[in-house]
């Protein structure tokens, strides 16, 4: 998935690299030594100065919203909510790089290190590990174009109505005015929109990069390293003329790859489990909730470039729920079918060591706080939303 051999690779380097452009992320692909390195000091200082930027323009529109809530109408209200809440999981995304930056490095080395020697021990791979699932490169191509045309739709939405809470065009006295809610443009209005859509464009890369490339991507990489492990050991199951000593081998053999995937599991829950994963959780499906309830109540009262906006937004959170997390819960049951398959293999003796370390082994369980993600989470989470906006539409 990550390494030279996959075709994901391509896909994970143009993110990278347009991320890069924008001082986005601090970690860049060195090509010579096949590895993510850190970018330069003074690449680093620019991208410390934009993430403060980010986090106090957040704290402004929030700010802006709440002082001013009895100016603004409930309808607005609710799409400045949905807003926020896209800009928060950006801010979350930039947030989790700054903090876990060098566990960060760690994780994207440790997977392109395991998958130099994973292709090495496994010459005749399946052709998906080979050659890429076309619905995952989907859902990156799509996860990366929607999150960077945010700052293109803000732009539009902007320009129809500048008072458009909580964007900065807004934060003018005369958008607070009750006898000019929809101020026309002028050279203050201007400076405030671009301002926006390239704050929006810039906070929105590294999302893109994090929950559709990373996220699915360390989810797919691992259900396909299992995948392979698995068939080989069914393979050598079948096979009658294999001796008992060379099954064990080659069981043992398949224990050294599962304890690495072990350890990537165990690297992911230190970057992810604490901050990122639980806030996708919270803000993804507050996203999904508020979206749709804008979408079906008030779809005749935006304009198009605005509905379009929450269209996206739906289409990003149901995406990082329904894919993204359910590929990482898919890594559960997976890894538990191939342990129960290790427990259950016959032809060891009582004495073997391959059956006593059989027993050892238990599923991985990529975790968020105290709990982890399983392969019906994801659908959990969605019915709960469903549920959710369901009742928001019956009591308005």
């Amino acid at each position: 998935m990550f390494s030279k051999g996959q075709s994901y690779f391509t896909y994970n380097i143009i993110g990278m690299k347009l991320n890069n452009l924008c001082y986005a992320i601090p970690y860049k692909y060195d090509d010579v030594s096949d590895t993510m390195q850190i970018i330069d000091p003074k690449s680093k200082r620019i991208y410390k100065v934009t993430l403060f930027l980010h986090v106090v323009y957040l704290f402004a529109m929030c700010a802006h919203l709440g002082l001013n809530r009895d100016k603004i109408p409930l309808p607005d209200i609710l799409k400045a909510v949905v807003v926020i809440i896209t800009y928060s999981i950006c801010i979350v995304c930039r947030i989790t790089y700054y903090v876990w930056e060098k566990e960060g490095l760690l994780l994207l080395n440790g997977f392109l290190h395991f998958e130099r020697k994973f292709l090495n021990e496994f010459p005749i791979l399946d052709t998906k590990i080979r050659k890429g699932a076309t619905f995952a490169k989907m859902v990156f191509v799509m996860g990366t174009v929607s999150c960077a045309s945010f700052g293109i739709v803000v732009p539009l939405q902007l320009f129809r109505n500048p008072c458009t809470p909580p964007y900065i065009g807004s934060m003018r006295s005369v958008c607070l005015l009750p006898t000019s809610p929809h101020a026309g443009l002028d050279v203050i209005a201007l400076i405030g929109i671009l301002f926006d859509a390239f704050m929006y464009f810039h906070v929105a890369q590294p999302a893109a990069l994090m929950i559709g490339n990373y996220l699915l991507g360390f989810g797919c990489s691992l259900q396909e390293y299992l995948g392979v492990i698995g068939s080989q050991t069914t393979r050598i199951r079948i096979k009658a003329f294999v001796t008992p000593r060379i099954k064990e081998n080659f069981i043992k053999k398949s224990f050294r790859i599962y304890s690495q995937c072990q350890i990537l599991v165990k690297q992911i829950d230190v970057v992810f489990k604490n901050l990122f994963i639980p806030g996708v959780y919270a803000v993804a499906s507050n996203g999904i909730v508020f979206s749709l309830y804008v979408c079906i109540r008030m779809h005749s009262t935006i304009s198009i470039a605005g509905l379009s906006f929450f269209v996206m937004l739906l289409i990003d959170f149901l995406m990082t729920v329904g894919l993204d997390l359910a590929s990482m819960g898919n890594v559960n049951l997976k890894s538990s079918q191939l342990t129960e398959k290790w427990k259950n293999m016959e032809g060891f003796g009582r004495r073997s060591e391959a059956k006593r370390i059989s027993r050892s082994f238990q599923p991985l369980k990529i975790r968020f706080g105290s709990n982890f993600i399983d392969h019906l989470t994801s659908l959990t989470v969605l019915d709960h939303c469903l549920s959710l906006t369901v009742s928001l539409l019956l009591i308005s």
